[in-house]
C-alpha cells in the first residue's frame, strides 16, 4: 500500500513539474492522480483543523474552571 501511494505520489510530481515546464501536456492518469492527493490532503487539513478548533476550546474550558 505504501509503495502504491510512493507512486501516484511520484506521477503527481511527475505532472507538476510537466505543467511548470510550461510543455502543460498532462496525462489523464497523472491528472487524476494529482486531484486525488490533492483531495485526500484536504481531507487531512480539514479533519487537522476540525480538531486543532476542539483543543482550543478545551483550553478555554480549562481557563474558564
Amino acid at each position: 500500500e505504501g509503495w502504491a501511494y510512493l507512486k501516484h505520489v511520484r506521477k503527481a510530481m511527475e505532472c507538476i513539474k510537466t505543467v511548470t515546464d510550461g510543455k502543460y501536456e498532462v496525462s489523464d492518469e497523472a491528472y487524476h492522480t494529482l486531484k486525488r492527493i490533492v483531495k485526500n490532503c484536504e481531507k487531512l487539513i480539514k479533519a487537522y483543523e476540525k480538531k486543532l478548533e476542539q483543543r482550543e476550546k478545551e483550553r478555554e474550558k480549562s481557563l474558564n474552571r
